[in-house]
């Protein structure tokens, strides 16, 4: 029998999305690595002891001089737990929650890359241990 897991979350929403294409970009027949920047922010509600809203903002090609696009992107949701140690919730909050808003925002990236001249970006998965 599973169980739900003492680390749950609201639903997660789009809070920001900016995507620009680099009209001077010629390279189009050579794969071109994307540069994956991102930051982790979690702030802590109010009144509620047990959650916090955590957001991840996610640059591709900060610099499109040499890039096809730029894309900057913010996801965020409301996390929530009961009988966890503290520490042990801020440890979740820094990598499982950013884990989880970067596969809620994956198929947004997909579906917006995807619909420009450039191949669709599936961007890969994200180290948030460092």
């Amino acid at each position: 029998v599973m169980k739900d897991s003492k680390f749950q979350f609201n639903t997660p929403y789009l809070e920001e999305l900016e995507f620009s294409i680099n009209n001077d970009f010629t390279n189009k027949s050579v794969d071109v690595e994307m540069e994956n920047s991102f930051a982790v922010y979690c702030s802590k509600i109010d009144n509620c002891e047990n959650s916090a809203l955590v957001k991840l903002d996610l640059t591709i090609n900060d610099d499109v001089t040499d890039k096809p696009f730029g894309l900057h992107i913010i996801v965020a949701a409301e996390f929530l737990w009961e009988d966890l140690d503290q520490e042990y919730a801020n440890n979740l909050l820094k990598t499982a929650a950013p884990e989880f808003l970067l596969g809620f925002a994956r198929p947004i990236i997909a579906n917006i890359t995807n619909m420009s001249q450039f191949p669709c970006y599936n961007i890969p998965f994200l180290n948030f241990n460092e």
